[in-house]
């Protein structure tokens, strides 16, 4: 099968996690394509209008000034670009909390703690301190709820 991607990186604050990243690349042997980065998402260390997308799973609640994470995305992030940003978010109705439950198949137990322990409310994006540094950072977004997972797009 081809892959329809010309490269792909990840980039990692910690050494060890772009370590373990690599060793699994060379283990799946797709590490021709595949290559990961120490570097800190603020400053990321790439060329201006470089990736047509990037992706970001699990980072937005470890983000210390997200303004200037989001403005970073964008620099990186040719012109019709987009940055995906998912967290999870706790603060679902037992409903979406079941539907999630049910297509992760895993517990709600376990959904509802995790997303309290590694990710975001949802209302940061509303009303929060996630809301507030989209506007302070000028860019043009859409948040997406579907569950306990939550997709921040940045649009370049």
């Amino acid at each position: 099968m081809k892959n329809t991607y010309d490269l792909l990186i990840g980039i990692d604050i910690s050494k060890a996690m772009a370590y373990i990243a690599r060793r699994n690349f060379i283990c799946k042997k797709v590490y021709g394509s595949l290559n990961s980065v120490v570097a800190d998402a603020h400053m990321m260390p790439f060329r201006n209008k470089f990736f047509d997308l990037i992706v970001s799973t699990g980072t937005l609640y470890h983000i210390r000034n997200p303004a200037v994470f989001f403005r970073e995305c964008i620099r990186v992030v040719k012109d019709g670009g987009f940055a995906w940003i998912y967290e999870l978010s706790h603060d679902v109705s037992d409903d979406e909390l079941s539907l999630s439950s049910k297509n992760m198949k895993k517990s709600k137990f376990m959904l509802r703690i995790t997303a309290a322990l590694h990710g975001l409310p949802r209302r940061e994006y509303n009303q929060g301190y996630i809301r507030d540094a989209l506007i302070e950072s000028s860019i043009k977004y859409r948040v997406m709820y579907n569950g306990v997972i939550t997709k921040l797009i940045l649009i370049s």
